[in-house]
């Protein structure tokens, strides 16, 4: 029954890490957690026996070696999964307070007017040749 209970806690220590809830440093340490949660469950059920010799079979080493992989697979990725967690949970903050404030996610919002009502204002401003272009159309040049 332990063995059984250590497979399905490895498992679990594989299946939190692949969450894609944007949480992966407490999805990590979650399946840290498992992984030595089989270790330990092994173990206790080896060395419980009262024998000075763990009696350990095939099966036990394998589920060992493979939590102890993922520890350190999970451990290794700790620092840049908390600097990403820490970015997506700042950036949701920010969403929620902007929603808060009755802006949708997405949505256009001008800083200034998109139109001019004074066209001439800006033909005007146009450098040299460009304010006669676009004053008055000229000849067609295309031959000439």
């Amino acid at each position: 029954m332990r063995e059984s209970v250590a497979v399905l806690s490895l498992l679990l220590g594989i299946a939190f890490p692949l969450l894609l809830n944007g949480q992966p440093f407490s999805n990590n340490l979650l399946g840290i957690g498992f992984a030595l949660g089989a270790v330990s469950l092994i173990l206790g059920r080896s060395l419980g026996r009262g024998v000075p010799k763990p009696d350990l079979r095939a099966g036990d080493k394998v589920v060992i070696g493979l939590a102890v992989v993922l520890v350190v697979f999970l451990a290794v990725q700790l620092p840049s999964a908390y600097r990403f967690q820490a970015d997506f949970n700042r950036k949701v903050k920010e969403l929620r307070k902007a929603r808060a404030n009755g802006v949708r996610p997405g949505a256009f919002r001008p800083t200034r007017a998109a139109t001019s009502p004074d066209r001439s204002a800006f033909a005007r401003s146009l450098p040299g040749s460009w304010a006669g272009l676009s004053a008055q159309p000229g000849p067609d040049r295309i031959g000439s």
